[in-house]
């Protein structure tokens, strides 16, 4: 059986497993981030018969819009899937069921910055687009 839905805490080991599995990070980084991030995000799953097959971070954000008003959105931070899971449509599915997820609790709405160029085409197929850019500047 696959459902989709907001991951639970008995499933932290389960989900940090998926994201070394997916991104090759060390423990140390993925426990910094669960000690850091984790209490704030909500942690979205794709489950297949009870393993978490993909998951995604939802970081609480606000941002002012052009009128200055705040307005309230999430981050999307290690979209991961099992390696051993790709081309199935599940980093897909759960993007898509991030926008009513998100809606539901009034957010505003959602955004992430794609780790890589080849990135944003795959972001594309479930409707994100470019909205604004980011530069680096290193100050010696």
């Amino acid at each position: 059986m696959l459902e989709m839905r907001p991951g639970r805490p008995e499933e932290v080991p389960a989900q940090k497993a998926l994201w070394k599995a997916a991104f090759g990070d060390e423990d140390r980084y993925i426990d910094w981030f669960y000690e850091c991030c984790g209490a704030s995000a909500d942690v979205l799953e794709v489950v297949e018969d009870g393993v978490p097959m993909t998951m995604l971070a939802l970081l609480p954000m606000t941002f002012s819009n052009r009128d200055g008003e705040p307005a309230r959105m999430s981050y999307i931070y290690a979209l991961a899937t099992d390696p051993g899971a790709r081309s199935k449509g599940y980093g897909r599915q759960l993007l898509r069921f991030v926008d009513g997820y998100l809606a539901e609790r009034g957010a505003d709405c959602v955004t992430t910055v794609p780790a890589e160029p080849s990135l944003f085409k795959f972001f594309g197929t479930v409707g994100f687009a470019p909205c604004f850019s980011t530069r680096k500047l290193e100050l010696l």
